[in-house]
């Protein structure tokens, strides 16, 4: 880790990552690849999504199953909460970025 090289006096390494992920994670590890080529050496995507289902309601009907009722509930209001929170003005865009140390994010 960069931590223990630092504390041990190493240097620091540049190397570079391999990112894989399967379904929409393979897709993501892909579009990484492409969009930042000086930090990824190398993709794995394993089933990688290619024809994407921008409304996929079926994937947070199992998520909702899988967790129980209580927990599927609470994620849905968070979901829409965050989506409410894009969508209501550029500020509120920008601060919940912020809250997630991706404040650049498009």
């Amino acid at each position: 880790l960069k931590i223990d090289r630092q504390q041990s006096g190493k240097p620091e390494l540049e190397n570079k990552w391999i990112v894989m992920g399967g379904s929409y994670a393979g897709a993501l590890a892909a579009w990484f690849r492409l969009k930042f080529p000086h930090l990824v050496k190398g993709a794995i995507a394993s089933s990688g999504v290619v024809d994407v289902i921008n409304d996929f309601q079926m994937f947070d009907v199992q998520v909702a199953a899988s967790v129980g009722p209580e927990c599927g509930r609470i994620l849905n209001y968070l979901a829409k909460e965050m989506d409410r929170r894009m969508d209501e003005s550029p500020q509120s865009n920008a601060q919940l970025k912020s809250l997630f140390g991706a404040p650049g994010l498009v």
